[in-house]
C-alpha cells in the first residue's frame, strides 16, 4: 500500500484551444474504500497562469457489477464534485471516499460559466472547455493500526496494592500511601525497549494537565507477528509535598520511535486526604529516674521526655523508644503500649503504628543500695564442644562458662547468652529456663530476668564434612527442555533452569542453590532456594523462575550448589544463544491423482491462500511449522494412500502429517481409487398371467439380467410360480416358455425395472407388464 502521503504521477496535459489542464494528480495513489480522495492541479489560459473565475469539475465512476453490464441503461455510478477557482489552481476532495473496490475512472473538466454536476449529468450541460481522463484502483477497507501500540488505557487503581478500583471510581489516599497504576495495551510488530510514564494531575491556570507527583519505570515486550495484550503496572508515592484535593491520574510510553503514546486524562479520580498528627505520651517510674528519646524525632515537641512528656507523630508512622537511666539507676523493663505488652529490650517498639494515642511506660530501678545476687546455671552438651559468655559479665565468677560453671548476677538484671563452639563443633540450639523455651538464635536472653535461681544449655553438635555434585543442568524454552548449553533459541521465548543437585554425604542434608545468569545486554536474572530433607545420595531438581530471552546473543550462567551455607560445587559457563526472531513462509504443494477425485484440507490453515486444495494447489505456512494433511474423496471415489514428501514416505492414514517441518517447499500427494458399485441383491417370486394363447404351454420361466448378467429362474408349469434367487435389485425382465417340443421361445417385451429382496410380483406374460400381487 502507498504511504498516505504518496501521490499520483501527472496525468498527461491536454491540448486545448485556449484553456489547459496541467499537472493533474490525485492522493491517495490506490486509496482504500471510504478512504477521503483529493485531486489538484493547475489550469492555464493560452499556456500562461491567469486571475479569472473558472468552473472544475471532477467526475469519478464506478467499476461496474455483473447486473450494469447486463443492464446498460443502468450503467455504473457516477459521483461528482465541484469547485468555483479564480487563478490556476484548483483542489477538490471526495471526503467520503468510495464504497466499492476495482478500477475507477477519474475525469477532470474545466467550464467557463457556472456549472454544476449531480452523478454523471452536468448542468449546464454545456462541452468542457478543456478536459482530461485517467483511472485509479480502490482497495478493500481502510486496515485497522498495523503495528506498534493500540489500546493504551488505564484499567485500574488501587491504595498500597489493594482493592483495586476502576475508571471513573475515586481512590481515597494518604501520605505515605502508594497508588499503584495498572496499565493495559496492545502490541505486535518488532520488540521494544521502552518507558512508562505515570502522573497524579492538577488543572492550573498555566498547564490543564499540570502533574504534581510522578514516577517513571521502564518495560519491554517481545517480538509478535500478532496482537497480543500486556498489562503493566507502576507505583506513585504520595508524599507530603501534595495537598489536600481531588486530582487526576494519567499514563504515558516513552521512549519508542515515534510520538508518545497517551492514555486518557481521567478527572478527579484521586482524593488526597491528609492525616492528623498522633500523640505519644511516655511516662517514668520512678519519677525522674531516667528519660527517653525517640526514633524519628516527634514532629511537635522535643525528642527528650521525662516523666508525662507528649510528642506528636505523623498518622501510621512506626517509631522506636529508648531508655536512657539517671545516675544511680538501670533500666528494667518497658510496659504499657509497648511490642509484646512488656518488653526487657532496649531500645524497643512502640506497639502497631501511630494510629492514635499511645502511651508508654519506661520502668527503671535504683542501683544506691546492695542488692542481692542470684545464680545463672550453664551447661554444654556434649560437655567439651564449647563454651558461654554472657553480657552483662557476672558480678561474681568468670565470663568463661563451660559445662556445670555458674555466674552470679544482679538481682533482676536481663541477661544475654552467646554460644562458642570449639573446633570441630557448631552451635545448635538453647534450650531449659531460654527465652521461647527452645531458641536457635545466638545470641539469646535468659528467660525473663534474674529474680531466681536459673540454668540454660547450650547444645552443639559436630561439623559435617558438606560434599554435594551439580549433576545436570538443563534450559526449558517455550515448551522444549534441552540440556545446556542450547543453541538457536528464538527471539522472545521464555527461558528457565533446571539443575538437578546430589547429596555425597552419609547423612540427610538441606540443600540450597542460587543462579545468575547474564544477559547479552549486562543485565542479570538471579534466583535462589533451599530444600531440606534428602537422603544420602539422593538428587533434588531445582527449577527457577521463568525469564524472557528476549536480547540477541549468548546468555551465561553461574550456579552454586550449597549445604547449610556452605558452597559444595558450582558451575559457570554458556547457558544458550539466541537468535533473530524470522517468521518466514515455505510452500506445500498438494497433488491428486487422478486429477478431479478429491481435494485436502490442512491443519493449521495457511496463512497465504485457501484451505482448499485440489490438484496443483499450493499454500504458504509459517516457517518450521509441523502441518497435517486430510484427503476428501468425491462422489464415487475413496482415499487410498498418500505419497511424496508425508510422514514415512507412503502412508495409508488419513489424516497424516507432512514429513518433519515447514522449513522448506514440501510436496505431498493424494491417491484416490474409484469406488465398485456393488449392487444390491435379493430374492423374487414371479405368477404368471395373460399366457400366450396360441401356444400349448408345457411350463414357463423368468430370466433377470443386468450389465449381461442373467439370472434364471426355476421351470414351472404355467399355474406354479417361479423363483429367482440373489439377483440384484435392479434389472430387466423376460419371460420364457416351452411348448414340450423344441426350444423355448422368449416371449413378451424386455421390460426394467426395480424391485425388492423378497416380493412377489404377477407377470403379464402378453403385455411384458409386471404387478406386485
Amino acid at each position: 500500500m502507498p504511504a498516505l502521503n504518496e501521490v499520483g504521477p501527472p496525468i498527461a496535459t491536454p491540448g486545448g484551444i485556449f484553456f489547459t489542464l496541467k499537472d493533474i494528480t490525485f492522493t491517495p495513489v490506490s486509496p482504500r474504500e471510504k478512504e477521503p480522495f483529493t485531486v489538484k492541479g493547475k489550469i492555464a489560459l493560452f499556456g500562461m497562469p491567469f486571475l479569472a473565475p473558472v468552473w472544475v469539475v471532477a467526475k469519478v465512476t464506478y467499476p461496474e457489477r455483473w447486473w450494469e453490464e447486463m443492464i446498460p441503461i443502468i450503467g455504473s455510478p457516477t459521483v461528482g464534485e465541484g469547485q468555483l477557482t479564480v487563478g490556476g489552481n484548483f483542489e477538490i476532495t471526495f471526503p467520503k471516499g468510495f464504497n466499492r473496490e476495482g478500477e475507477f475512472t477519474l475525469r477532470v473538466e474545466v467550464h467557463g460559466g457556472p456549472t454544476y454536476t449531480i452523478d454523471r449529468t452536468t448542468i449546464p450541460p454545456f462541452p468542457p472547455l478543456a478536459s482530461e481522463e485517467t483511472t485509479f484502483i480502490v482497495a478493500g477497507e481502510v486496515p485497522p493500526e498495523e503495528a506498534g501500540f493500540r489500546n493504551f488505557r488505564i484499567l485500574a487503581y488501587s491504595k498500597n496494592g489493594g482493592e483495586p478500583v476502576t475508571p471513573p471510581g475515586v481512590l481515597e489516599v494518604g501520605v505515605s500511601d502508594r497508588i499503584r497504576v495498572k496499565l493495559g495495551f496492545d502490541h505486535r510488530n518488532f520488540a521494544v525497549d521502552g518507558e512508562i510514564h505515570a502522573a497524579v494531575w492538577q488543572k492550573t491556570l498555566l498547564d490543564p494537565h499540570d502533574e504534581v507527583l510522578n514516577n517513571d519505570k521502564f518495560f519491554n515486550v517481545p517480538a509478535s507477528i500478532d496482537w497480543k495484550s500486556y498489562e503493566e503496572s507502576i507505583d506513585i508515592l504520595i508524599t507530603s509535598e501534595i495537598k489536600a484535593g481531588n486530582y487526576g491520574l494519567y499514563a504515558k510510553i516513552m521512549g519508542i520511535t515515534g510520538a508518545d503514546i497517551f492514555t486518557e486524562y481521567l478527572e478527579n479520580v484521586i482524593n488526597i486526604t491528609t492525616e492528623e498528627l498522633q500523640t505519644l505520651e511516655i511516662d517514668i517510674t520512678p519519677v525522674g529516674a531516667g528519660y527517653v528519646t525517640t526514633a524519628p524525632d516527634p514532629e511537635v515537641g522535643a525528642n527528650h521526655f521525662t516523666d508525662g512528656s507528649t510528642g506528636d507523630f505523623r498518622y501510621d508512622q512506626k517509631v522506636m523508644v529508648e531508655a536512657h537511666p539517671n545516675e544511680g539507676y538501670r533500666f528494667d523493663h518497658w510496659s504499657d503500649e509497648i511490642e509484646g505488652g512488656v518488653s526487657y529490650n532496649n531500645p524497643e517498639y512502640v506497639a502497631g503504628t501511630m494510629t492514635e494515642h499511645r502511651a508508654v511506660k519506661a520502668h527503671f530501678r535504683s542501683i544506691e543500695v546492695p542488692e542481692e545476687l542470684q545464680t545463672l546455671e550453664v551447661d554444654i552438651t556434649p560437655v567439651g564442644a564449647g563454651y558461654v559468655m554472657t553480657t552483662p559479665a557476672p558480678e561474681v565468677g568468670d565470663n568463661y562458662f563451660t559445662n556445670g560453671v555458674t555466674g552470679q548476677f544482679l538481682y533482676g538484671e536481663r541477661v544475654k547468652v552467646t554460644a562458642h563452639a570449639n573446633p570441630g563443633y557448631e552451635f545448635e540450639k538453647w534450650s531449659d529456663e531460654i527465652e521461647g523455651g527452645v531458641s536457635y538464635n545466638n545470641p539469646e536472653y535468659v528467660a525473663g530476668t534474674m529474680t531466681e535461681h536459673k540454668a540454660v544449655k547450650a547444645h552443639f553438635r559436630e561439623i559435617v564434612e558438606y560434599k554435594g555434585t551439580i549433576t545436570r543442568l538443563e534450559l526449558k524454552y517455550n515448551a522444549t527442555q534441552k540440556p545446556i548449553p542450547v543453541t538457536d533459541i528464538p527471539q522472545g521465548s521464555s527461558g528457565q533452569v533446571h539443575v538437578w543437585g546430589r547429596n555425597d554425604t552419609s547423612e540427610w542434608q538441606e540443600m540450597g542453590i542460587s543462579i545468575s545468569v547474564r544477559r547479552p545486554d549486562g543485565s542479570y536474572v538471579q534466583y535462589s532456594d533451599i530444600s531440606g530433607g534428602h537422603c544420602p545420595g539422593c538428587d533434588h531438581e531445582f527449577i527457577s523462575d521463568r525469564f524472557d530471552l528476549q536480547a540477541l546473543g549468548e546468555y551465561r550462567i553461574s550456579a552454586f550448589l550449597w549445604m547449610n551455607e556452605k558452597q559444595v560445587d558450582n558451575y559457570e559457563g554458556p547457558l544458550c544463544t539466541v537468535i533473530s526472531l524470522v517468521e518466514e513462509l515455505e510452500t506445500l504443494e498438494v497433488d491428486i491423482t487422478p486429477s478431479g477425485t478429491g481435494y485436502v484440507t490442512t491443519e493449521p490453515a495457511p496463512e497465504v491462500g485457501t484451505n482448499y486444495f485440489v490438484d496443483g494447489t499450493t499454500g504458504q505456512f509459517k516457517y518450521g511449522e509441523t502441518v497435517r494433511v486430510t484427503a476428501h474423496a468425491n462422489p464415487g471415489y475413496e482415499f487410498d494412500h498418500w505419497s511424496d514428501e508425508i510422514e514415512g514416505g507412503v502412508s495409508y492414514n488419513n489424516p497424516e502429517y507432512v514429513a518433519g517441518t515447514m522449513t522448506e517447499h514440501k510436496a505431498v500427494k493424494a491417491h484416490f481409487r474409484e469406488v465398485a458399485v456393488v449392487p444390491e441383491l435379493g430374492n423374487f417370486t414371479f405368477y404368471a398371467i395373460n399366457m400366450p394363447p396360441l401356444y400349448h404351454i408345457e411350463s414357463w420361466m423368468v430370466r433377470w439380467w443386468d450389465n449381461g448378467k442373467y439370472y434364471d429362474s426355476n421351470w414351472e408349469s404355467p399355474t406354479n410360480p417361479v423363483v429367482v434367487h440373489n439377483a440384484p435389485l435392479e434389472g430387466k425382465i423376460e419371460a420364457w416358455i416351452w411348448t414340450g417340443t423344441g426350444d423355448p421361445i422368449k416371449y413378451g417385451p424386455t421390460s426394467r425395472y426395480t424391485l425388492r429382496d423378497g416380493g412377489v410380483y404377477s407377470y403379464d406374460i402378453s403385455a411384458g407388464i409386471l404387478y406386485t400381487r
